[in-house]
């Protein structure tokens, strides 16, 4: 039980160690520590905790990258050279979609097929992007490919021409014969920054 707004510390004859009074958060941050991400003591009867790893920058512009969808300078003057333009489903043809796969290796994970199947999707010209970490040490991960004039290895032969009305569909069931994930979504719709 909670006492004072304290964590108390609850030792037991078997090696085990019960703590009570932990709030939503600091059970969270415990988690962390026993997963391998967080240190963590006890100070004026409260959790505390700094992350075992060092955060990820911010997403900061990196002026070597410039323009990115338009000109600094032109949209200070109000004359800005981009439009957003929204594509639908029966335009992909000319704007081949994005691929996501996330849970990589599906259900019952283990390192070593892990390892195979994230080399396959690299094989396949997919990039993994991943979350920074979260006060519990876990982070989320979505493989990426762009679109599939980005393809590489067997992928590409699947689908060779990538404006084909088939491709997509025949890299999918390629993918899902080829690849294990959880889930993979094939983003045919978006709201894109266009030339004027």
């Amino acid at each position: 039980m909670e006492q004072n707004g304290k964590i108390h510390l609850v030792p037991s004859k078997n090696g085990s160690v019960e703590l009570e009074g932990l709030t939503n958060i600091e059970l969270v941050i415990i988690r962390g520590m026993i997963a391998g991400g967080q240190w963590v003591t006890i100070k004026d009867g409260r959790l505390r905790s700094r992350a075992m790893y060092e955060r990820l920058p911010l997403p900061v512009p990196d002026k070597e990258l410039l323009p990115f969808w338009s000109n600094p300078e032109s949209e200070q003057s109000g004359k800005s050279q981009i439009q957003m333009e929204f594509f639908s489903q029966a335009q992909y043809q000319s704007h081949c979609p994005s691929f996501y796969i996330q849970g990589l290796h599906g259900h019952g994970y283990n390192p070593e097929e892990y390892r195979r199947q994230a080399a396959t999707l690299e094989s396949y010209g997919f990039e993994c992007l991943r979350s920074r970490r979260t006060h519990d040490g876990g982070y989320s991960e979505i493989w990426y490919l762009p679109g599939l004039e980005h393809a590489q290895g067997a992928l590409k032969e699947t689908a060779p021409d990538p404006k084909s009305e088939k491709a997509v569909e025949d890299a999918v069931n390629f993918l899902s014969r080829n690849v294990s994930f959880g889930s993979l979504d094939v983003s045919v719709q978006r709201a894109a920054a266009t030339p004027d």
